[in-house]
């Protein structure tokens, strides 16, 4: 299997490469540590509705 970086590291070269953009990288996965996703944000498009739902998936995350 091969070596994947920390979540950290991925999130880091996400933000460096779209630095108008919001990253979020999660593990989803919790039987895989190498399983993650990611969602990109962009806070010029974003609806008062879609900020509740980002703050949603964080707090679930967090969990």
């Amino acid at each position: 299997m091969p070596e994947f970086p920390p979540i950290y590291k991925i999130n880091e070269g996400l933000e460096e490469r779209m630095p108008d953009y919001h990253v979020f990288v999660v593990p989803f996965d919790s039987k895989n540590e190498d399983a993650v996703k990611f969602e990109v944000f962009y806070e010029k498009d974003f609806t008062e509705i879609q900020y509740e739902e980002l703050k949603k998936i964080i707090e679930e995350t967090l969990k």
